[in-house]
């Protein structure tokens, strides 16, 4: 997908462009490749328009559009504003300790921002989870502000995320969350029933993200009504998931769910090495480890680590760009990237959002014949009566047919 100029976006934001280079197939997306025969349903796209001179587009007419699947037109059923409908959104917060000098922001901005979505409308609802070395559902789905306000005031940094061994198959996890949602039952690999079956897989699990995106669209949003939008505050890093990438904008795409995402840059480095380095992940040292050039002495520090903390392993591939990650599942989802910064706090972030909210359009067709046969089908959604280099279109690049 093409990201475009900062000129015509927000600052921090990114839009997908209408002209852009689109093309996604089942290549793309291996792991859906054998699903099962079409049903026929509907399918319903969120689209979100942008001019370079006016801004948002919001009084355009369902002839102004055209959908395609895998490049052929289809028949728009039902069009219309989308902001009137029922809304749920799901707030999902990086609590990893390299997003510690983040968290007090997001506590803040959130719980004003998920206040005044519940406030707008009394079908409104909302959901707070937070990931790190576990995926952990803080709230479910309410419209109580009370509740919402409770749940972010728990968001906290996940002192126990350590390099070491641990098994992230949730049926197996012990169950101590004293949260009132819990952590998320279920989840690929576990008996539905509680069995917990599955073999444990000792991993490396710092940062769940695409767990958490998984189990918030497979195991919330998919089962409800209206709108459906997930906001993640991360720095697009995973380190542990038992889900993939892909598998996570499925989910998301199948549960007709748009994903937003605010990007915080990882604590990097300093030039020499000390407190402003890498994430912390020893708390009794606030310098951080390792310190450059194989600080502590070879052996370590002397009489080791006070209780149970391991330094991180030398990474032996580089790390996928968190950034770049974070703009895939936004633009394949129908969403936008953002990136948070002291001229673009995440308060004014929250502020486009709800702009973009209120400009969406609802657009519902049925695929013909060859768009509705097993798999993964690219979609795209365009207006053909305006110029593509002056228009640009946030929608959702592709949908499943099939379990």
């Amino acid at each position: 997908m093409l990201l475009l100029a900062a000129a015509v976006v927000p600052a921090g934001a990114q839009r997908n462009g209408s002209g852009a280079n689109t093309t996604s197939s089942k290549a793309d997306h291996p792991q859906f490749a054998g699903a099962p025969a079409s049903d026929g349903h509907a399918i319903t796209v969120y689209a979100v328009v942008a001019d370079r001179k006016s801004g948002l587009l919001s009084s355009l007419r369902r002839e102004d559009f055209q959908v395609q699947a895998d490049k052929r037109p289809q028949t728009i059923r039902e069009f219309g504003a989308a902001k009137d409908l029922p809304l749920t959104v799901g707030v999902l917060v990086n609590s990893s300790p390299a997003q510690r000098n983040a968290l007090e922001e997001e506590k803040t901005a959130s719980a004003t921002f998920l206040t005044n979505l519940l406030s707008e409308q009394d079908k409104n609802k909302a959901f707070v989870v937070q990931f790190g070395r576990e995926v952990d559902l803080l709230q479910d789905t309410t419209s109580s502000k009370d509740s919402i306000r409770a749940a972010v005031r728990q968001l906290e940094t996940d002192r126990a995320a350590r390099v070491e061994a641990v098994d992230t198959t949730p049926a197996s996890r012990p169950g101590t969350s004293t949260n009132p949602g819990g952590r998320y039952p279920g989840g690929r690999g576990s008996d539905p029933n509680g069995g917990g079956t599955a073999r444990p897989q000792p991993r490396r699990a710092n940062n769940a993200l695409y767990d958490a995106l998984f189990l918030s669209a497979d195991q919330i949003t998919s089962k409800l009504q209206g709108r459906k939008v997930l906001i993640v505050l991360s720095d697009g890093d995973d380190s542990g998931s038992k889900e993939s990438l892909g598998s996570a904008i499925e989910a998301a795409q199948r549960a007709d769910t748009v994903v937003y995402a605010v990007y915080y840059k990882e604590r990097l480095p300093s030039d020499r090495g000390f407190s402003m380095g890498q994430p912390d992940y020893c708390d009794d040292y606030p310098g951080g480890y390792p310190y450059p050039g194989g600080y502590p002495y070879p052996g370590g520090y002397p009489g080791g680590y006070p209780g149970d903390c391991t330094p991180p392993l030398p990474q032996s591939k580089q790390r996928p760009d968190g950034r770049k990650t974070l703009a895939r599942i936004c633009a394949e989802t129908g969403g936008r990237m953002f990136e948070a910064s002291k001229k673009q706090p995440l308060a004014d972030i929250y502020k486009d959002i709800v702009e973009d909210l209120g400009a969406q359009y609802r657009l519902t067709f049925v695929p013909d014949k060859e768009a509705s046969s097993d798999g993964y089908h690219h979609l795209s959604v365009t207006l053909p009566k305006r110029d593509a280099k002056d228009t640009y279109i946030q929608a959702r690049d592709g949908y499943f047919i099939g379990d």
